[in-house]
């Protein structure tokens, strides 16, 4: 299988319209790409879908080990990328992707401390968690640094392990089974949440795809936490100061307000599969797919809309090929750039 080969013919539109302030897709040149996130139903799994094309997951698992000899009082925090020859187009082992993003997660994760690793430490120098972070790329088309970051902070997130202690008596490792004591979540100091652009001769595109990184030469990768600190930047060409300050004025809003989002969304997740199954409330079990409006424009669907898309609720049958799907459509009021569309199987 081979890379994709750009044409000249689409070369010359693509840099074309950026100069005249027109993009291939219609979206603006500073609008940065929709995102929804998933999550499984096991502990530290993560869905992130940059649209349009761009899919990568995240599992997140933790053994038992020994610490590294350099630092025996922390845990160790390993990163994994695998990237699919189909989403690619060329051999596995021959691409530099994987290496690119393992280096990108751990500088944000473990070089930055945003994880807590000291809380790891079982018994020093002796016994240890290991975390270990599985990134799969399913689909690429662009930006596959930031969908892999924010796939790793949703796993993060979401993860929890059992509790693990030496007893005194017998000097011995007792591990607690995650079903029968209180699951233990990680410490994560700040949510690094990473954003880019393209640079064509001073011209700046958000979240630019797999034709427009291929096509212009410069990019710059920007990467804030929650508390608008500035913890990751790479460039590969020069760039201006104030062409910089510009894309990090940008990039500050964008990761503070993704850094928040699945701070909310990994919190109502986790409150959800916390409650036991006899607690829960009778009726069918909702899963929702979370899309996130970047444009500033855009307009929240009309009440007439809403009504045309909900379908009115049919009685519940006892045969599967009887049960037919609905889409309930619900607004959330604390930020008008954020619509939350959930399916329901009735």
């Amino acid at each position: 299988m081979r890379p994709k080969v750009i044409a000249n013919c689409t070369r010359a539109l693509v840099k074309g319209g950026a100069h005249r302030g027109i993009r291939v897709g219609s979206r603006p040149l500073s609008h940065f790409r929709n995102v929804r996130v998933l999550f499984g139903k096991s502990y530290g799994h993560c869905e992130v879908v940059f649209e349009p094309g761009t899919k990568v997951y995240a599992q997140v698992s933790a053994t038992i080990g020994e610490p590294m000899d350099s630092r025996p009082g922390e845990g160790v925090f390993t990163v994994s990328v695998w990237v699919s020859p189909a989403a690619t187009g060329e051999m596995v082992g021959s691409s530099q992707k994987p290496a690119l993003i393992a280096r990108t997660i751990e500088r944000l994760f473990k070089d930055n401390k945003a994880v807590d690793l000291e809380s790891l430490c079982i018994r020093f120098g002796e016994k240890a968690w290991i975390l270990r972070a599985d990134i799969h790329v399913i689909d690429m088309n662009g930006c596959l640094q930031e969908s892999a970051t924010l796939a790793v902070l949703g796993a993060l997130l979401t993860f929890r392990r059992p509790n693990a202690y030496m007893d005194p008596d017998t000097n011995e490792l007792v591990v607690e089974a995650i079903q029968e004591s209180t699951p233990i979540k990680l410490h994560l100091f700040h949510y690094p949440v990473l954003t880019s652009f393209a640079l064509c001769n001073g011209i700046l595109l958000a979240e630019p795809n797999h034709e427009e990184e291929e096509i212009f030469p410069g990019k710059l990768v920007i990467g804030l936490n929650d508390s608008k600190e500035l913890c990751y930047l790479h460039t590969t060409n020069i760039i201006a100061e104030d062409i910089l300050l510009e894309a990090t004025k940008l990039a500050q809003v964008k990761c503070v307000e993704r850094a928040n989002l699945m701070k909310e969304l990994s919190g109502a997740y986790i409150t959800d599969r916390d409650i036991p199954l006899y607690l829960r409330a009778p009726g069918v079990r909702t899963t929702g797919t979370i899309i996130n409006i970047t444009d500033a424009e855009a307009k929240l669907p009309s009440i007439s809309t809403i009504s045309n898309l909900i379908s009115p609720s049919s009685p519940r049958s006892s045969s599967a090929k009887d049960k037919k799907s609905s889409t309930r459509i619900q607004i959330v009021p604390k930020t008008a750039s954020i619509t939350v569309l959930e399916e329901m199987v009735l």
